[in-house]
This record gives C-alpha cells, sequence and structure tokens, in this order.
C-alpha cells in the first residue's frame, strides 16, 4: 500500500508540474504579433508576404521623407518587472546623391498596442548602416543608436544617439567617426537630425539644463537656443 508520505510527495509532485504548466501557457499566451519579428534584420530577413503585411498593418502608414517612406528594419522587445515595450525601428536608405536618409521609431505596449510613433530625417548624403537598442540604468530609459556613415560631401556623424523615456523620444547625443560629439545643423533642414527638443527660446532651453531628467539636460545640448531667429537657408545640394 502506498503511504502518507508517498502521497504527499505525489500531490507536491503534481502541483508543480500544474504550476510550470501554467507559467508556460501564460508565457506562450503573452506572444503578440510583434514577436516574431523580434531580433532579425528585416531589411535582409526574408518572410512571408502574409507576415510583411501582418507588421505593416501594426506599423500603419508612414509617410515618405526623402524620396520614399521608411520601411520596418528593427523589431526590439524589453520586458521590465514593471512595464513590457516594443521598439521598431523602421529606415528610409540613400537612394541618390544628392539625397539624404530618414528613420521612424515606433513604441508599442506589451499588447502590440502602438502608444506613439516619431519619424525624422537622419542625415544628408549617408548611409544607414545599423540599428541597436538598449536600457539604460543609467538614463531609467531606453536607448536607440543608430550607425550612419557619410558619403562623398556628407557630413561626418556616425552615430546618433535617442532616448524614449516616460514613453516620450529625445535625441541626446550625435558622434562623429572618431567619437567626438557634434553639434546638430540647424541652417540646413536637410541637415537636421532627430526631432528637436521643446525648447524654442533662451528660457526654454535653460530649464532643460536644470531638469532633473538626465535625457532632457543631454537633449539641450543639441538646441541650438539662436536657431529660431535665424532664416533657414535653401536646401544645399
Amino acid at each position: 500500500m502506498v503511504g502518507a508520505v508517498e502521497v504527499e510527495h505525489a500531490v507536491i509532485l503534481i502541483s508543480r508540474i500544474v504550476v510550470l504548466a501554467l507559467a508556460i501557457g501564460l508565457r506562450v499566451s503573452a506572444q503578440t504579433a510583434l514577436d516574431e519579428f523580434v531580433g532579425k534584420d528585416l531589411w535582409s530577413s526574408h518572410y512571408s508576404h502574409s507576415a510583411r503585411l501582418r507588421l505593416e498593418k501594426l506599423v500603419g502608414e508612414v509617410q515618405k521623407a526623402d524620396v520614399m517612406p521608411p520601411s520596418p528594419w528593427r523589431v526590439f522587445r524589453f520586458a521590465r518587472r514593471e512595464e513590457t515595450r516594443y521598439i521598431v525601428v523602421m529606415g528610409e536608405q540613400l537612394i541618390i546623391i544628392p539625397g539624404g536618409t530618414s528613420a521612424c521609431i515606433q513604441l508599442f505596449d506589451g499588447s502590440a498596442k502602438k502608444i506613439a510613433g516619431w519619424c525624422f530625417l537622419t542625415g544628408w548624403r549617408n548611409m544607414l548602416q545599423d540599428v541597436s537598442a538598449e536600457f539604460s540604468q543609467s538614463l531609467d530609459a531606453y536607448l536607440v543608436v543608430i550607425r550612419t556613415a557619410h558619403m562623398i560631401n556628407g557630413p561626418d556623424v556616425a552615430k546618433q544617439y535617442f532616448a524614449i523615456r516616460k514613453d516620450r523620444l529625445c535625441l541626446i547625443r550625435l558622434e562623429d567617426s572618431d567619437g567626438a560629439a557634434r553639434q546638430n545643423e540647424y541652417v540646413f533642414p536637410n541637415y537636421e537630425i532627430g526631432i528637436p527638443p521643446d525648447a524654442e527660446s533662451v528660457e526654454e532651453w535653460a530649464s532643460l539644463l536644470e531638469s532633473k531628467d538626465r535625457t532632457d539636460v543631454l537633449s539641450a545640448f543639441e538646441v541650438d537656443p539662436a536657431a529660431t531667429r535665424r532664416p533657414r537657408r535653401s536646401q544645399p545640394r
């Protein structure tokens, strides 16, 4: 006959199996339509027409920036204790010279519901090379880094750093190929990179510098407080 101890052990084992099965089931059920694209280079990966349509439906219609609308490039997923976020990066590659590149960054919640999206220029006479994303503990923000290579007569901008904090995007740093900081361009509109922060006056720029949010402070260094008072020039060739 089976003793009471053996029965108790069997009940405990069965309970653990049930808990594990439920955990696996929850993990599977938490998958969204974006998960199949996470971690892939969508420009070089071959996926079905139906999968492409599913992704295009999620990101929605995107307006063209230079020549063509940006197309899906990379999807990143971050599961943190307090939240899950998907970051979809789209890019428009250089097609003609003179010409430029552009990108869109879209933010989704854990159920693949779009929270926000931003589209912007990523340079003039340059090529998009790669994009990465990580969570920065020091900034308490998601950090998206777009790497570019300048072409003939193009400005030397090798890395563009964008921070997403509290579901808000800002450009926090530009670097040249030597890793030195580079100022954004505000005279020629097609040379301007990213989305300027909410600082249209010297006072608003100063408030960014005094902010307790480090992403605000870093974004302030990419602001030219005199830019709104300078006339914009025609597009350079």
